[in-house]
This record gives C-alpha cells, sequence and structure tokens, in this order.
C-alpha cells in the first residue's frame, strides 16, 4: 500500500500502522526527493510536565535532532512562544514555528521571519486580562499566555469541574468575539479567529525553503490534538505521525504512530541515516 492510504481520512489509532514496522515503505517513498522534518516538542522531543516552564529536551535528543538537522531541514513546531522555543531547544540552524503557527523563523543567519494575526492582538490582551476573574478560581488552572494565543491548562483540574471551566471559558471567549476556543490535551487554547494553523505555517515554511510537492517530503511528528493540522497538511506530499505517548487520541489523521518519546527519538536516528543516504545518491 502506499503512504497515503487513506487520504483525507481520520482513522483509529489501532488501524494506524507502527512507523518503526514500516520503514521500508517509508524510506522507498523518501527516496530521490529532499526530505523536511516537522516536530512538535511537548510529548514529542520532551516529556510533558504539570509546569509548562519545567519541560526540558534531553541532551540525547538533542543532539538526535541537531545530527538530522545536518542532513536536511527541520522545523519545530510548538504552541510555545517563538523565543521560548528556540531557548529552549537551542539549536540554530533549525526553523521554527511558535503559537501554533503564528510565529515562524528561519535559521539564525537566515534573515527569514513570518507572524499571523497581528490585528488579532488586542482582542488577545482583552482576553488575557478577563479570563483569570472568570475563571482564575478554579483550583488547578494554569492560564498562560502566550503572543498570539492563551493556553488554560487544566491537567490539575479535578475532573468535576474541567467541564465547568471549558464552558466558562468559551462563553467568554465568545463575548469577546475575534478569537477561538480550541480543545487541545489537557489544555483549551484560545486562538485568533482565521484559517491559519500548524500546518499553514508547515507549508508556508516548505515554500520558503524552496521545496515543491514534486521533490521533496515532508513528515510531521506530534502528540497533539493541534498537530493534526500538520498530519493533514502533509497528505499527499509527504507522511504525517503521531506520538500516542501515555495520553493518546481515540483517533488521527496520521499514517503512522510511535508510542513514546524514546521511540519517537529513535525515529528520529532512523531519519537521519535515511537522509544521509539521500545524499549520497
Amino acid at each position: 500500500m502506499s503512504i497515503n492510504r487513506f487520504k483525507g481520512s481520520r482513522k483509529r489509532l489501532k488501524d494506524i500502522p507502527h512507523a518503526l514496522s514500516c520503514l521500508e515503505e517509508i524510506e522507498s517513498a523518501v527516496q530521490g526527493k529532499t526530505l523536511f522534518t516537522a516536530l512538535d516538542f511537548d510529548g514529542t522531543l520532551a516529556p510533558l510536565n504539570n509546569d509548562p516552564e519545567a519541560v526540558e529536551i534531553s541532551a540525547e535528543m538533542k543532539k538526535r535532532v541537531k545530527n538530522l538537522a545536518l542532513r536536511c531541514h527541520v522545523a519545530i513546531m510548538t504552541g510555545r512562544d517563538l523565543d521560548d522555543i528556540r531557548e529552549r531547544v537551542g539549536l540554530e540552524e533549525l526553523f521554527y514555528s511558535g503559537s501554533h503557527g503564528f510565529e515562524i523563523a528561519g535559521p539564525r543567519e537566515s534573515g527569514l521571519f513570518f507572524e499571523a494575526g497581528k490585528e488579532f492582538l488586542p482582542v488577545l490582551n482583552k482576553a488575557e486580562e478577563l479570563l483569570p476573574g472568570i475563571i482564575g478560581d478554579i483550583p488547578g488552572v494554569l492560564i498562560q499566555r502566550k503572543r498570539f494565543s492563551i493556553s488554560i491548562h487544566y491537567r490539575m483540574v479535578e475532573r468535576e469541574r474541567i467541564r465547568e471551566l471549558i464552558e466558562k471559558a468559551g462563553r467568554a471567549v465568545k463575548s469577546i468575539g475575534g478569537l477561538v476556543a480550541r480543545n487541545d490535551k489537557k489544555a483549551l487554547e484560545i486562538l485568533p479567529g482565521m484559517t491559519w494553523n500548524k500546518g499553514s505555517a508547515l507549508l508556508w515554511i516548505l515554500e520558503a525553503a524552496g521545496m515543491t510537492d514534486q521533490d521533496s517530503f515532508a513528515i510531521s511528528m506530534g502528540d497533539d490534538v493541534t498537530d493534526e493540522d500538520m498530519h493533514k497538511a502533509v497528505k499527499g506530499r509527504g507522511a504525517g505521525i503521531i506520538v500516542t505517548g501515555t495520553e493518546p487520541h481515540l483517533s488521527s489523521f496520521a499514517d503512522y504512530r510511535l508510542g513514546s518519546i524514546a521511540e519517537a527519538g529513535r525515529f528520529i536516528e532512523i531519519l537521519e541515516r535515511i537522509a544521509g543516504n539521500i545524499s549520497q545518491n
């Protein structure tokens, strides 16, 4: 079967093949093309933590990403702020996209930079001011402002109060206008109400790097709900890979799955080999 065997469709996790069992198929699909790899951060490259500020990438994983970037273009796609993720990863040769795709920067010396949604900053500021008074009294809630989004983390909130939190935040966002509330893994993401996401950012980076769907093969890898936009974006020009971890989705648009961060690290090592083989041919 070809990689995009169920193009455009969402599949149950049990119906998605394991990436490490399909290496021959993946390597065959990449042959003759330039490889591009887009990686989520939290839950894909680094373990999740109740405190987002405490999340760190291991030295071993960082080395794997760095080695892969020597062979092909690599982008880190995250909901974190652009400056935050650049500092947290610390590799200047990568592309970075922050705030779920609304901020993009190329390798440090490239001068490549893009922002979407600046006109929504005033309503985001208003939401930042109002939300603590609406949901801040719910124990365990963490409201985290990024430049182009607001994350409402409820990983520490009692299960009985999560629905209340989501409904209150949703009503507040609707009353402000211009924003959308999107469910994520143990979080509610408040985003500009425009058609832009991680998938849009991935395609923008591919175009900026001069990579077409005829001459390149794009791989997206992520564990989160917002990463589904990346998996959809690479349909027909690459492969999406979901990292299921300890909090798996029930279904995904991904073409393959990996079961943990450790498996993601192993797969990145394999991609380095595949990219190296391409460069030598």
